[in-house]
């Protein structure tokens, strides 16, 4: 499948349950969008499609919390307000999620690790850019350290974070219990346990705000989905897994019927709609919280709603827009233009592949903006990542890393990357 809807799908599975306006990058109302001229340099333009905030920087992201990542070519990043005020700029060597997480975003720097130099989470930073945690004045290297949610709590290799710092309780008890934590989302966390004797397997349950277990561990696979739902897995002997829907207390709202690989799952978006496959290895549709068909099963890729509208499409076809009762309200001209990511406020970023060219287009198919992606001193010819947690960790590592006896590691650790990246395109 397409690279940039892989990402815009891990970035979804964060915001299921996340819906609460000007909160995330998702829900911000402020009509501005990044965009490239004719130097290669970032800017913004409004919904006419017009450089609103003038093209000066190397890189830039969409708004959260009405605030905008940037970043100049010394590869030093900043956040700017709709006007293109410099609010904060973070110091060399420094890096930041590129959008704000319910006030909150994580506070990367360039460190030796195990692995060699890289970029790390070392703090959770509000929208003040004041240091929420760690409390104490030095950084903390953190080995996980996930966005802020809707619950105010962080998870960590620690434990989970609430915004004043306090680890609220770890996410492993005396027994050790646990072994691995998910984010919380509706107000509770998946988790799973795991045994060993003859071969490993794992048990999944989920814990409250408070710690207290409410789904206990029944279940072989267990994930959050949005709309105070969850779909679970129960083994069948002979036949394939079998998945179904429980609410967040533990009732079981459908009993399996789903029948498909667990990472195909989407999340419920407007509507209360969610994407599924009618069989193992089948097409994809839409059903709502009680597990009802709303949209039938007849896409080969189904993506979550947002704004009234879902992207759909079938191999070998152009990509459409359904509304949520599923009739096309848009079909791109060309199998060769992609989406790069949802609809924001009305626009949405789209590829074309055989010209090498970006495009804003509105719900109706008109091009509000484009530019081209071909090579030149300041472009790509790859569209941009949406991707909140990507970074250019190689360039800056040798930037930082330059004249050093750390140099050569940091050459090591790029090469490897880039082999990483040529194996993941092929």
């Amino acid at each position: 499948m397409k690279k940039f809807f892989i990402l815009f799908t891990l970035a979804l599975a964060f915001i299921a349950c996340e819906n609460q306006l000007g909160q995330t990058p998702e829900t911000d109302m402020i009509h501005l969008w990044p965009a490239k001229d004719s130097t290669g340099l970032y800017g913004y333009i409004n919904e006419k499609g017009k450089m609103v905030i003038p093209a000066q920087f190397d890189r830039a992201y969409g708004f959260s919390c009405g605030k905008a990542k940037v970043r100049f070519d010394n590869f030093r990043y900043a956040f700017i307000d709709q006007q293109g005020n410099i609010l904060h700029t973070f110091s060399e060597g420094e890096e930041c999620d590129s959008y704000f997480y319910y006030g909150c975003c994580r506070l990367y720097k360039v460190m030796l690790t195990a692995f060699g130099a890289d970029a790390v989470p070392v703090a959770m930073i509000d929208d003040n850019f004041n240091i929420l945690f760690p409390t104490d004045s030095s950084y903390r290297y953190y080995t996980r350290l996930n966005p802020m949610t809707k619950d105010g709590l962080a998870l960590s290799n620690y434990g989970y974070y609430n915004k004043k710092g306090e680890i609220i309780f770890p996410h492993k008890n005396d027994s050790n219990r646990y072994y691995n934590c998910a984010d919380f989302c509706d107000g509770i966390a998946v988790y799973s346990t795991w045994w060993k004797d003859a071969t490993i397997h794992r048990n999944y349950g989920a814990f409250n705000t408070k710690g207290e277990f409410v789904i206990d561990t029944l279940y072989s696979f267990l994930q959050s989905v949005g709309c105070n739902r969850l779909v679970y897995r129960l083994e069948t002997e002979g036949i394939y897994p079998l998945y179904g829907l429980m609410d967040t207390e533990g009732n079981i709202i459908t009993e399996p019927f789903i029948a498909k690989y667990k990472d195909d799952f989407g999340f419920y978006g407007d509507g209360g709609l969610l994407p599924v496959k009618a069989d193992f290895g089948g097409k994809s549709g839409y059903i709502d919280k009680n597990g009802t068909w709303i949209i039938p099963a007849q896409y080969d890729y189904a993506y979550p709603f947002y704004e009234g509208v879902a992207w759909v499409n079938n191999v070998n076809e152009s990509y459409r827009l359904i509304d949520l009762k599923g009739n096309v309200v848009l079909a791109l001209d060309d199998v060769a233009k992609q989406p790069n990511e949802m609809f924001h406020n009305g626009l949405c970023l789209i590829y074309d592949y055989t010209n090498n060219q970006n495009m804003y287009i509105n719900k109706q198919g008109e091009v509000i903006y484009s530019w081209s992606t071909k090579s030149s001193n300041k472009q790509t010819n790859a569209p941009e990542k949406s991707d909140p947690s990507s970074f250019d960790y190689d360039e800056m590592m040798l930037r930082l890393f330059e004249g050093t006896e750390y140099y050569p590691l940091a050459e090591q650790c790029a090469r490897n990357r880039q082999k990483l990246s040529e194996s993941d395109a092929e």
